[in-house]
């Protein structure tokens, strides 16, 4: 508790000497932030031993090729995931699963929740770039011949991670309950429902009947929110583990 106290009373005097001096707020605040960093990982590290296993994983040595941008969409497209799925626990604090109220809860998150246009708006349009730049990355490994033995496992979940994300396009276009996205829903169902031998189990399995109403809705939020980000976080943990097993192959 006296180290705290003593501590507080420090950081408070030097503020009041970097008041004085012209730049001094900057500094101040640089080295806070650096102290205050430092303190918090050595703290971190005396509970919980946690730098050896960290630096084992990423003390790893990067060639030139990869520092080039063309070869980190990789990089882009988890960083885009990792957005959306900040971006969607926000936007499922407020949305409202039902037919009656679906589209009414978007509009509320747009024009009255603090922030929501913002945050909707880059739910929205990083699901087209994460299309984009995974496409360009499938498309650069196969170029590359990155996909060949040893790491045809690698491609596959690449590949497999491709179709969960149109999953999610899919699922995330009818919870807007608006009319582009009930009749492009009523469309995909109707090509779903066209499958050989199989294609009515389908439509009736997806939407919960031949006709997209409450059913349809709960089992798209319930795949969109529940069940497509437990599969896709378990197929970039195999993915990045067979990539850190195997390696990355340099361009031919």
């Amino acid at each position: 508790m006296r180290k705290a106290i003593q501590y507080i009373k420090d950081l408070l005097k030097s503020f009041s000497q970097a008041l004085d001096t012209p730049g001094g707020i900057t500094r101040w605040i640089n080295n806070t932030w650096l102290d205050l960093k430092e303190t918090g990982l050595n703290w971190l590290e005396e509970r919980f031993r946690l730098r050896k296993p960290i630096e084992k994983i990423l003390d790893k040595p990067v060639s030139g090729f990869e520092r080039k941008w063309r070869h980190c969409f990789g990089g882009i497209t988890l960083t885009l995931i990792g957005l959306q799925l900040a971006t969607g626990v926000f936007l499922s604090f407020y949305y409202i699963p039902s037919v009656d109220q679906a589209f009414e809860s978007i509009q509320m998150i747009t024009d009255e929740v603090a922030f929501g246009w913002l945050v909707r708006g880059i739910h929205h349009w990083s699901a087209y770039l994460i299309v984009i730049t995974m496409l360009i990355h499938l498309l650069k490994v196969f170029i590359t011949g990155s996909y060949r033995p040893p790491r045809e496992f690698t491609w596959v979940s690449g590949v497999l991670l491709l179709l969960i994300v149109f999953g999610f396009l899919a699922t995330g276009y009818l919870l807007t309950w608006s009319q582009q996205g009930y009749w492009a829903s009523r469309v995909a169902m109707g090509v779903a429902g066209e499958v050989p031998a199989v294609g009515s189990t389908i439509l009736l399995f997806v939407q919960g009947g031949y006709v997209i109403k409450q059913a349809a809705l709960t089992h798209f939020f319930t795949a969109h929110v529940f069940l497509l980000p437990v599969a896709v976080i378990v197929l970039l943990g195999v993915h990045f583990a067979l990539i850190r097993r195997l390696g990355i192959q340099k361009p031919l």
